[in-house]
């Protein structure tokens, strides 16, 4: 998912090294080679990372996100309660299936499988982007880090270069 820089892509002509240590967020840096001439090029790529992963999830298929015995879906934080509420809504539509194709009688429709005021399918749709925001989270969370790092380290001149660039963005939005 994350890659800012790949092995055989580095700005400003880095070279690969033995030093090359991959990180939690699949980045692989030569640290040895690494300058403060190379500092935007890497700004760069951690800013296109950053908007690649996006924001906060949107939530919109669901009327009431409460699912029994897990709460509110989209205020829960652990991505095992997650997987844990996708498999309880899962096999609940597997079973509401197997079950209802068994039982009704032949010619009537079998009524769409809900939880509270919402679908299974909705429900699974809503955990999916739970758990998508969740584990981008902490990636964002570490990128952030290291864009404020990087930042912090610009040059001077390159600081201003920055700055009117962001100026000319706000301007002229």
């Amino acid at each position: 998912m994350l890659d800012l820089l790949r092995i055989n892509e580095k700005p400003n002509g880095m070279s690969n090294t033995k030093e090359e240590k991959p990180t939690e967020t699949g980045v692989a840096l030569n640290i040895a080679n690494l300058s403060q001439s190379d500092i935007p090029a890497l700004l760069s790529k951690v800013v296109e990372q950053i908007k690649a992963l996006g924001g906060a999830p949107k939530n919109k298929t669901v009327t009431n996100p409460n699912l029994a015995g897990f709460g509110d879906v989209t205020q829960i934080e652990k991505t095992q309660e997650l997987i844990k509420a996708y498999s309880s809504v899962s096999s609940k539509m597997k079973y509401y299936a197997e079950c209802a194709t068994e039982i009704m009688p032949v010619g009537h429709k079998v009524p769409k499988f809900t939880l509270g005021d919402n679908t299974g399918d909705e429900w699974l749709d809503l955990i999916k982007e739970r758990l998508e925001y969740v584990a981008n989270k902490t990636k964002l969370d570490k990128l952030k880090a290291v864009k404020s790092k990087l930042e912090a380290n610009l040059s001077a001149e390159e600081k201003l270069k920055k700055d009117l660039g962001d100026i000319s963005t706000i301007l002229f939005e």
